[in-house]
């Protein structure tokens, strides 16, 4: 169990001449790879019985820090943007990385996080990058920690499969890829920063979504088959709808419906449990890039704008 920095461009993970000390990692060893891209082909890495770690530190807004998996497992692992040893003048200039997901990669029990750097003034990022066909199965956690910020893009047939936790925290998170699983999603207001979480693409239903004093946007909310948690005394919370040109809604047990103003009900937002409407505050806004968006707030805080008007009730004008 060592601290250890990577030192080739790109090679093998596995390989102990691309370390330093010329060792291969095993468990518990704190790894950095501030350039270049470790490449773990095939492989479990970890264990349940220590925590290891994997630190992407290269500089922001540059891809030159990279961890490639290809269907591998990591176990107990913790992938963020940690130096070493918190000191050194630059301890607080902004880190990024990226990770290549390829195959099925699972990540059993760690952690994946935009983070661990200056957690006053954030600024650090991390990109995961799902290729073609590829699904990253989270049995851990996925978190963008105060101030900094995540983005997971999938291509063409790929999966994030969340079987374990999803927070944003204060922190950014943009999934932009197909969303399944069984496990829940939390964003909330951090420490000095406001938590936001942006879905761009399809989300199964199994995944529940906590929304704390802050704001969930939904891109595609006719292949949001999410539910959400609106329990005002969380705080409460707001769920932007999108493009969705909704003229009235009403409640119908655990689901807020949405009809168009010909009467038709146009899609439904699913909440874990039912909420009188007087619990509830829907409005609509216009929206430069999707045209209108229909909000939904709960709890005391997520009113609508100075001079917004609610949107009519459906029940009552029927």
């Amino acid at each position: 169990m060592s601290v250890k920095t990577w030192k080739a461009g790109a090679g093998l993970f596995s390989s102990p001449w691309n370390w330093s000390r010329s060792t291969a990692p095993v468990a518990g060893d704190s790894l950095t790879i501030q350039g270049g891209a470790a490449i773990m082909a095939n492989q479990t890495f970890g264990s349940d019985g220590v925590r290891s770690t994997i630190g992407l530190t290269g500089p922001a807004n540059s891809n030159s820090s990279m961890l490639v998996l290809w269907n591998s497992t990591l176990k107990n692992v913790l992938v963020d943007n940690a130096v070493p040893s918190p000191t050194g003048p630059d301890y607080r200039l902004a880190k990024h990385g990226t990770v290549l997901i390829a195959g099925t990669v699972t990540n059993d029990g760690g952690e994946f996080e935009a983070g661990k750097g200056d957690l006053l003034f954030g600024g650090n990022s991390l990109d995961i990058v799902v290729e073609p066909n590829s699904t990253l199965i989270n049995k851990g956690v996925i978190a963008a920690t105060p101030g900094n910020q995540m983005t997971i893009t999938g291509y063409g047939g790929s999966t994030l499969e969340n079987d374990g936790s999803i927070v944003a925290a204060g922190g950014g998170i943009t999934i932009a890829t197909h969303l399944t699983g069984t496990g829940d999603v939390r964003v909330s207001r951090g420490a000095h920063f406001s938590g936001n979480l942006e879905l761009k693409d399809a989300v199964d239903a199994g995944q529940t979504f906590h929304v704390s004093l802050t704001a969930l946007q939904v891109d595609k909310p006719l292949s949001f088959l999410g539910a959400i948690d609106a329990d005002p005394q969380q705080g409460g919370g707001a769920v932007w709808l999108e493009g969705l040109g909704a003229a009235s809604w009403d409640v119908n047990g655990s689901a807020v419906e949405f009809f168009d103003a010909s009467g038709s009900m146009i899609d439904a937002l699913r909440l874990t449990t039912p909420q009188a409407p007087d619990a509830l505050t829907v409005y609509a806004r216009p929206d430069p890039t999707f045209g209108s968006t229909v909000v939904v707030g709960t709890g005391p805080f997520f009113g609508p704008p100075t001079g917004t008007p609610l949107l009519p009730y459906h029940h009552a004008a029927t």
